[in-house]
């Protein structure tokens, strides 16, 4: 009788055991994924609350900003952008060299084209201003608008917001000014650019990369 007695006190000390070591477990568990399912909203907030900080520089520099932030999937060339969530955007007010050719074949300075804006628009938010004097879309479909990014734009030291990216192409000697039908907002900016471009033989302007003459 007393051995079957000391049985089943040893039985009931072991599932106590068992039943507190689970629960304990259970508690470990349950606050390590509460943890992480916090640090991931805080993430998840402070990198949106960055974008609304570079959102703000932005509309204060320009107003015609939109404070909508797009991510970008892939640069198609040196002024067509493909944008998560809306699609494929055409830069207003420019153009690069065409990646094939009617002759077939890159034009010159192409692929150069394209890898500046790589270059510009990597590891960074994009934002769009839309001129009421084009249109929305063009023939292909695509967005017509102008893009602008935070950054430094090449050659000044000073924090520059926001870079408008067709002015910097330009600037740069990797895209050309381009009128299609109307006048377009930054169309003097874009050809003040275009002019010095050309006579600091930039880019696509220099002979020993391009010849296109003067």
């Amino acid at each position: 009788m007393q051995k079957s007695s000391n049985r089943k006190l040893w039985l009931v000390t072991i599932l106590w055991i068992t039943a507190v070591t689970v629960l304990l477990s259970s508690l470990v568990v349950g606050s390590a994924i509460i943890g992480k399912s916090f640090w991931d909203r805080s993430q998840a907030t402070q990198v949106a609350g960055q974008s609304d900080v570079i959102a703000e520089e932005l509309m204060s520099v320009n107003p015609l900003i939109n404070t909508e932030s797009y991510q970008v999937t892939r640069v198609i060339d040196g002024d067509t952008i493909a944008l998560e969530g809306l699609g494929t955007v055409r830069i207003i007010g420019i153009d690069t060299p065409e990646l094939r050719s009617s002759q077939g074949g890159a034009e010159c300075f192409a692929l150069e084209a394209k890898r500046e804006l790589e270059d510009l628009v990597k590891g960074k938010s994009v934002y769009l201003e839309y001129d009421p004097s084009q249109d929305r879309l063009d023939r292909y479909g695509r967005t017509l608008a102008y893009m602008f990014t935070e950054g430094v734009p090449k050659g000044q030291v000073q924090q520059g917001t926001p870079i408008d990216l067709g002015l910097e192409l330009i600037r740069t000697g990797y895209a050309f000014e381009y009128t299609y039908r109307n006048p377009y907002k930054y169309q003097q900016q874009y050809k003040q650019a275009e002019s010095m471009a050309r006579q600091q033989a930039a880019g696509l302007w220099n002979p020993l990369n391009c010849n296109r003459g003067s």
